[in-house]
C-alpha cells in the first residue's frame, strides 16, 4: 500500500512566500510603469519649451492635465500623445483668452505659430508673410467682435483663417495678372487651375468656407450636437468637428492633436462609415442641417 508524500509545512511556506514575492514584484512593476504627476508635468514643460509658449507655467498647466488624465491609468511610455493633445486644447483656450485681452505676448506666440504653418501652404516667403499678417488682422477683428464658442479649438480656427487667407491672396494676385481688379469667380478659378485650391483648402464637398463654419454659429452648434449624439468617442467628436466644421485635413488635425496622421485617417474613415449607416430619420436630420449651410450664400 502506497502513501502519498505531502510537502512539509516548511516547503509549503517557502513556496507561498516565493509566489507572494513574484506577485509583489509584478505589482510594483505595473505601478512603476504608470504615468506619475511629476512625469506629466515634465512632459508638459518640455513641450511648452519646444513651442516657445510662456503664457502659463508648466507646473500649473501640468497639474490641470494630470487632473484630467490620472484616472485613465496611462502607462508612462504611452502618455506622450495624450498629454500633447491636452496641451494643444488647454493652451489654445489660454491663448484665445489672452489674445482677446490684447496681450502682446499672446499675439507674438500666435503669429510665430502661424509662420510655422505657412510653408505647407505657399512657397514664396513674401506671400507667407503677407498671409500671416492678414490672418492676424482677421483674427484680431474676430476676437474684438466676440470670443469663440469653443476657445479650446483656437488653433484649429486660426489655421483655417490662414488657409482661407492664402486662397484669397492667390485669387487677388491672379486677378491682377489677368488685368482686372476684382477677385476671380469660382468658375474662373477652375479654368485657371483645377488643382490649386484643392491643395491649400478643403474640397467643397468636405469643407465649407470659414464664414459658414464660424459666423453661422447656430448651424455649427447643431452639427456639434449631432456629432456628439451619433459618434461614440470624444476623439471622433473632435476629428469630425475639425474636419467637417473647420475644413482641416487629417494631416493638419494630427499635427494639432499630436497624433500620427494614419491614426486620424482611420478615425475619419470610421466617422464617415458611421454617418453613412445612420437610420433614415437621423440621416434626414443631418441632411437638413447641411441643407441650411448650402442655403446660405458663400462669400468668395
Amino acid at each position: 500500500m502506497r502513501f502519498t508524500r505531502w510537502p512539509s509545512w516548511f516547503t509549503y511556506k517557502r513556496r507561498k512566500e516565493a509566489q507572494n514575492h513574484i506577485a509583489d514584484e509584478e505589482a510594483e512593476s505595473v505601478i512603476a510603469d504608470k504615468l506619475s504627476e511629476a512625469q506629466c508635468v515634465a512632459t508638459v514643460a518640455q513641450y511648452l519649451l519646444g513651442q516657445g509658449w510662456q503664457l502659463v507655467s508648466p507646473t500649473e498647466l501640468g497639474a490641470q492635465i494630470w487632473a484630467r488624465l490620472q484616472g485613465k491609468g496611462l502607462a508612462a511610455a504611452a502618455a506622450t500623445q495624450p498629454i500633447q493633445h491636452e496641451v494643444w486644447q488647454l493652451y489654445g483656450a489660454i491663448l484665445h483668452d489672452h489674445c482677446q485681452q490684447n496681450h502682446d505676448q499672446a499675439w507674438t506666440e500666435l503669429t510665430t505659430w502661424l509662420q510655422r504653418q505657412t510653408p505647407r501652404l505657399v512657397n514664396s516667403p513674401s506671400e507667407q508673410e503677407e498671409a500671416v499678417q492678414e490672418s492676424v488682422i482677421a483674427l484680431q477683428r474676430q476676437l474684438q467682435e466676440a470670443p469663440l464658442n469653443a476657445p479650446r479649438a483656437f488653433f484649429a480656427f486660426a489655421l483655417q483663417v490662414l488657409r482661407r487667407m492664402v486662397v484669397d491672396l492667390h485669387r487677388r494676385r491672379t486677378a491682377v495678372m489677368r488685368g482686372g481688379g476684382n477677385d476671380l469667380s469660382l468658375e474662373e478659378m477652375g479654368e485657371e487651375s483645377d488643382n490649386w485650391e484643392e491643395q491649400v483648402a478643403a474640397p467643397p464637398e468636405e469643407g465649407q468656407s470659414v464664414e459658414m463654419h464660424v459666423a453661422n454659429k447656430e448651424i455649427r452648434q447643431q452639427l456639434q450636437t449631432f456629432f456628439r449624439r451619433h459618434l461614440p468617442t470624444e476623439l471622433q467628436w473632435q476629428v469630425a468637428e475639425a474636419h467637417f466644421l473647420d475644413g482641416l485635413s487629417p494631416v493638419e488635425i494630427a499635427a494639432l492633436m499630436g497624433k500620427p496622421a494614419h491614426e486620424i485617417r482611420l478615425v475619419k474613415a470610421r466617422i464617415v462609415q458611421k454617418l453613412q449607416n445612420l437610420a433614415e430619420l437621423d440621416r434626414q436630420q443631418l441632411l437638413a442641417i447641411l441643407g441650411q449651410v448650402e442655403a446660405n450664400p458663400r462669400h468668395e
